[in-house]
Protein backbone atom coordinates (compact mmCIF):
# COMPACT_ATOMS: atom_id res chain seq x y z
CA UNK A 1 0.00 0.00 0.00
CA UNK A 2 1.76 3.66 -1.28
CA UNK A 3 0.10 7.00 -0.35
CA UNK A 4 1.89 9.35 -2.29
CA UNK A 5 1.26 13.28 -1.03
CA UNK A 6 1.74 15.69 -3.54
CA UNK A 7 2.65 19.51 -2.34
CA UNK A 8 1.19 21.97 -4.71
CA UNK A 9 3.28 24.95 -2.57
CA UNK A 10 5.97 26.55 -4.29
CA UNK A 11 7.54 26.61 -0.96
CA UNK A 12 8.44 23.10 -1.37
CA UNK A 13 8.33 21.61 2.52
CA UNK A 14 8.65 24.72 3.88
CA UNK A 15 5.28 26.00 3.69
CA UNK A 16 2.25 24.67 5.76
CA UNK A 17 0.78 22.42 2.93
CA UNK A 18 4.04 20.32 3.20
CA UNK A 19 3.21 20.14 6.73
CA UNK A 20 0.03 18.99 6.41
CA UNK A 21 0.90 16.10 3.75
CA UNK A 22 3.77 15.16 6.26
CA UNK A 23 1.43 14.79 9.01
CA UNK A 24 -0.80 12.97 6.67
CA UNK A 25 1.77 10.52 5.39
CA UNK A 26 2.94 10.03 9.23
CA UNK A 27 -0.57 8.67 10.05
CA UNK A 28 -0.55 6.13 7.27
CA UNK A 29 3.03 5.22 7.97
CA UNK A 30 1.67 4.51 11.65
CA UNK A 31 -1.02 1.87 9.82
CA UNK A 32 1.57 0.13 7.72
CA UNK A 33 1.77 1.97 4.92
CA UNK A 34 4.19 3.38 2.47
CA UNK A 35 4.67 6.67 1.48
CA UNK A 36 6.42 9.20 -0.74
CA UNK A 37 6.17 12.66 -1.41
CA UNK A 38 6.02 14.81 -4.60
CA UNK A 39 6.88 18.82 -4.45
CA UNK A 40 4.97 19.93 -7.95
CA UNK A 41 8.00 22.66 -7.73
CA UNK A 42 10.43 20.61 -8.87
CA UNK A 43 8.80 19.86 -11.96
CA UNK A 44 8.85 22.11 -15.78
CA UNK A 45 4.92 22.60 -15.89
CA UNK A 46 3.46 25.16 -18.29
CA UNK A 47 0.12 27.21 -18.31
CA UNK A 48 -2.44 24.93 -21.07
CA UNK A 49 -2.29 25.99 -24.14
CA UNK A 50 -5.44 24.79 -25.72
CA UNK A 51 -4.07 22.83 -28.82
CA UNK A 52 -6.76 20.24 -29.16
CA UNK A 53 -7.00 17.11 -27.19
CA UNK A 54 -3.96 15.20 -27.60
CA UNK A 55 -3.54 15.08 -24.09
CA UNK A 56 -6.40 12.81 -23.73
CA UNK A 57 -5.36 10.49 -26.78
CA UNK A 58 -2.04 10.33 -25.33
CA UNK A 59 -2.27 10.35 -21.74
CA UNK A 60 0.16 13.24 -21.11
CA UNK A 61 0.59 16.80 -22.40
CA UNK A 62 1.83 17.10 -25.61
CA UNK A 63 3.72 20.50 -24.59
CA UNK A 64 5.16 19.30 -21.03
CA UNK A 65 5.62 15.79 -22.24
CA UNK A 66 8.49 15.55 -19.75
CA UNK A 67 7.09 16.21 -16.23
CA UNK A 68 3.57 15.49 -17.54
CA UNK A 69 4.65 11.50 -17.86
CA UNK A 70 6.68 11.62 -14.75
CA UNK A 71 3.69 13.32 -12.62
CA UNK A 72 0.81 10.79 -14.07
CA UNK A 73 3.62 7.52 -13.72
CA UNK A 74 4.30 8.78 -9.80
CA UNK A 75 0.41 8.86 -9.38
CA UNK A 76 -0.48 5.83 -11.38
CA UNK A 77 1.77 3.79 -8.79
CA UNK A 78 0.38 4.74 -5.45
CA UNK A 79 -2.64 3.67 -4.05
CA UNK A 80 -3.82 6.41 -3.11
CA UNK A 81 -3.12 10.07 -2.83
CA UNK A 82 -2.82 13.30 -1.37
CA UNK A 83 -2.90 16.77 -2.69
CA UNK A 84 -2.50 20.09 -0.77
CA UNK A 85 -2.27 23.23 -1.89
CA UNK A 86 -1.75 26.96 -0.72
CA UNK A 87 -4.74 29.12 -1.50
CA UNK A 88 -3.94 32.09 -3.82
CA UNK A 89 -6.87 35.01 -3.81
CA UNK A 90 -9.21 32.38 -3.33
CA UNK A 91 -8.26 29.55 -5.61
CA UNK A 92 -5.58 26.32 -5.31
CA UNK A 93 -2.14 27.88 -6.22
CA UNK A 94 -1.00 27.92 -9.68
CA UNK A 95 1.28 24.98 -9.91
CA UNK A 96 -1.67 22.99 -8.19
CA UNK A 97 -3.78 24.12 -10.89
CA UNK A 98 -0.98 23.37 -13.42
CA UNK A 99 -1.34 19.85 -12.34
CA UNK A 100 -4.65 19.62 -12.28
CA UNK A 101 -4.89 21.03 -16.16
CA UNK A 102 -1.97 18.53 -17.13
CA UNK A 103 -2.10 14.67 -15.40
CA UNK A 104 -3.83 12.14 -17.04
CA UNK A 105 -4.42 9.00 -15.32
CA UNK A 106 -5.11 5.39 -17.28
CA UNK A 107 -8.57 4.68 -15.86
CA UNK A 108 -9.55 8.30 -18.19
CA UNK A 109 -12.39 11.14 -16.73
CA UNK A 110 -15.43 10.25 -15.22
CA UNK A 111 -17.36 9.11 -18.50
CA UNK A 112 -15.08 6.13 -19.27
CA UNK A 113 -16.25 3.32 -17.35
CA UNK A 114 -12.91 1.97 -16.07
CA UNK A 115 -12.65 2.49 -12.26
CA UNK A 116 -9.98 4.50 -10.50
CA UNK A 117 -10.80 2.48 -6.90
CA UNK A 118 -8.49 4.88 -5.18
CA UNK A 119 -8.78 7.02 -2.36
CA UNK A 120 -7.81 11.04 -2.27
CA UNK A 121 -7.74 13.83 0.82
CA UNK A 122 -7.67 17.17 -0.66
CA UNK A 123 -6.01 19.94 1.40
CA UNK A 124 -6.32 23.58 1.36
CA UNK A 125 -4.64 25.64 3.19
CA UNK A 126 -5.22 29.79 4.17
CA UNK A 127 -2.64 30.77 6.34
CA UNK A 128 -3.06 34.22 5.82
CA UNK A 129 -6.79 35.79 6.52
CA UNK A 130 -8.01 32.31 5.51
CA UNK A 131 -10.89 33.35 3.13
CA UNK A 132 -10.88 30.88 0.25
CA UNK A 133 -10.18 27.80 2.00
CA UNK A 134 -13.83 26.10 0.83
CA UNK A 135 -13.58 27.86 -2.67
CA UNK A 136 -9.99 26.05 -3.33
CA UNK A 137 -11.31 22.87 -2.27
CA UNK A 138 -14.21 22.59 -4.04
CA UNK A 139 -11.96 23.26 -6.98
CA UNK A 140 -9.67 20.61 -6.02
CA UNK A 141 -12.29 18.18 -5.03
CA UNK A 142 -14.04 19.11 -8.76
CA UNK A 143 -10.44 17.73 -10.33
CA UNK A 144 -10.52 14.39 -7.71
CA UNK A 145 -14.18 13.77 -9.20
CA UNK A 146 -13.70 14.59 -12.56
CA UNK A 147 -10.70 11.54 -11.88
CA UNK A 148 -13.23 9.26 -10.30
CA UNK A 149 -10.77 9.40 -7.12
CA UNK A 150 -12.88 8.20 -4.02
CA UNK A 151 -13.03 11.11 -1.88
CA UNK A 152 -11.88 11.68 1.81
CA UNK A 153 -13.47 14.26 4.20
CA UNK A 154 -11.49 17.66 2.94
CA UNK A 155 -9.31 19.05 4.91
CA UNK A 156 -9.29 23.03 5.36
CA UNK A 157 -6.23 24.59 7.00
CA UNK A 158 -6.13 28.33 8.74
CA UNK A 159 -3.83 29.98 10.84
CA UNK A 160 -6.17 29.52 13.85
CA UNK A 161 -7.27 26.01 12.98
CA UNK A 162 -2.90 24.67 12.02
CA UNK A 163 -2.75 22.50 15.18
CA UNK A 164 -5.90 21.01 15.33
CA UNK A 165 -5.92 20.16 11.64
CA UNK A 166 -2.28 18.66 11.79
CA UNK A 167 -4.13 16.17 14.12
CA UNK A 168 -6.89 15.53 11.70
CA UNK A 169 -4.76 15.11 9.04
CA UNK A 170 -2.51 12.33 10.97
CA UNK A 171 -6.04 10.08 11.22
CA UNK A 172 -7.19 10.52 7.95
CA UNK A 173 -3.81 9.32 6.97
CA UNK A 174 -4.06 6.11 8.86
CA UNK A 175 -7.70 6.21 7.10
CA UNK A 176 -6.27 6.32 3.86
CA UNK A 177 -4.14 3.16 4.61
CA UNK A 178 -6.89 0.90 4.78
CA UNK A 179 -8.72 -0.33 2.25
CA UNK A 180 -12.15 1.30 1.33
CA UNK A 181 -14.96 -0.13 2.73
CA UNK A 182 -17.68 0.27 -0.04
CA UNK A 183 -16.08 0.92 -3.00
CA UNK A 184 -18.03 3.15 -5.44
CA UNK A 185 -19.66 0.66 -7.95
CA UNK A 186 -19.56 3.37 -11.11
CA UNK A 187 -20.63 7.36 -11.51
CA UNK A 188 -23.63 7.35 -9.80
CA UNK A 189 -21.98 6.28 -6.72
CA UNK A 190 -19.16 8.57 -7.55
CA UNK A 191 -21.67 11.41 -7.71
CA UNK A 192 -23.68 10.82 -4.87
CA UNK A 193 -20.31 10.47 -2.46
CA UNK A 194 -18.86 14.22 -3.57
CA UNK A 195 -22.47 15.51 -3.45
CA UNK A 196 -22.72 14.20 -0.01
CA UNK A 197 -20.04 15.99 1.31
CA UNK A 198 -21.20 19.58 2.62
CA UNK A 199 -18.04 21.12 2.83
CA UNK A 200 -18.45 21.18 -1.24
CA UNK A 201 -21.41 23.36 -0.85
CA UNK A 202 -20.26 25.73 1.39
CA UNK A 203 -20.61 29.43 0.62
CA UNK A 204 -19.16 32.69 1.55
CA UNK A 205 -21.86 32.57 4.65
CA UNK A 206 -20.71 29.17 5.69
CA UNK A 207 -16.96 29.60 5.29
CA UNK A 208 -16.78 32.90 7.69
CA UNK A 209 -18.78 31.14 9.70
CA UNK A 210 -16.60 28.07 10.00
CA UNK A 211 -13.28 30.25 10.15
CA UNK A 212 -14.59 32.55 13.02
CA UNK A 213 -15.48 29.27 14.80
CA UNK A 214 -11.97 27.94 14.35
CA UNK A 215 -10.51 31.22 15.68
CA UNK A 216 -12.91 30.71 18.66
CA UNK A 217 -11.14 27.52 19.83
CA UNK A 218 -7.75 28.66 18.38
CA UNK A 219 -7.99 31.00 21.07
CA UNK A 220 -9.49 29.13 23.73
CA UNK A 221 -6.54 26.55 23.20
CA UNK A 222 -4.38 29.40 23.59
CA UNK A 223 -6.05 30.21 26.83
CA UNK A 224 -7.66 33.17 25.98
CA UNK A 225 -11.14 32.73 27.37
CA UNK A 226 -12.44 35.81 27.18
CA UNK A 227 -11.26 36.50 23.31
CA UNK A 228 -12.64 33.28 22.64
CA UNK A 229 -16.25 33.94 24.31
CA UNK A 230 -16.44 37.14 22.28
CA UNK A 231 -16.44 35.63 18.89
CA UNK A 232 -19.06 32.97 20.07
CA UNK A 233 -21.05 35.46 21.59
CA UNK A 234 -21.50 37.03 18.41
CA UNK A 235 -21.95 33.44 16.38
CA UNK A 236 -24.39 32.62 18.53
CA UNK A 237 -26.27 36.26 17.82
CA UNK A 238 -25.66 35.18 13.95
CA UNK A 239 -27.90 32.12 14.42
CA UNK A 240 -31.12 33.97 15.84
CA UNK A 241 -31.01 36.17 12.78
CA UNK A 242 -30.84 33.16 10.64
CA UNK A 243 -33.35 31.27 12.81
CA UNK A 244 -35.58 34.95 12.10
CA UNK A 245 -34.85 34.90 8.59
CA UNK A 246 -32.56 37.96 8.47
CA UNK A 247 -29.77 36.51 6.34
CA UNK A 248 -27.84 39.85 5.80
CA UNK A 249 -27.91 40.94 9.71
CA UNK A 250 -26.48 37.28 10.39
CA UNK A 251 -23.57 38.01 7.95
CA UNK A 252 -22.83 41.01 9.35
CA UNK A 253 -22.56 39.00 12.48
CA UNK A 254 -20.40 36.76 11.53
CA UNK A 255 -18.12 39.21 9.98
CA UNK A 256 -17.82 40.51 12.93
CA UNK A 257 -17.22 37.34 15.04
CA UNK A 258 -14.37 36.90 11.76
CA UNK A 259 -12.85 40.18 12.36
CA UNK A 260 -12.98 40.25 16.08
CA UNK A 261 -10.96 36.29 15.98
CA UNK A 262 -8.51 37.69 13.65
CA UNK A 263 -7.63 40.77 15.79
CA UNK A 264 -7.17 38.88 19.08
CA UNK A 265 -5.93 35.87 17.59
CA UNK A 266 -3.03 38.39 15.88
CA UNK A 267 -2.49 39.96 18.93
CA UNK A 268 -1.24 36.81 20.75
CA UNK A 269 1.45 35.71 17.91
Amino acid sequence: MLVLGIVGSPRREEGISAEMVEATLSGAQEAGAETATVYLADYDLTPCRHCGYGCFAEGHCTQDEEASIALREVVEAADALVLASPVYVWQPAGLTALFMEKLRLGSGPWNRPERNGRRALGIAVAGGTGTGVFAALQAIYAWLCVWKFEPEMPLPVARFSRVAAARQATKAGAELAKPAESPLRGVADLMAAYDAISMLRYGRQDEFRWLAGAAAEGLASRGDMQASAAVTTLLAQAERFLGEGHRADAMQAILHAYQQGMRAWMASE
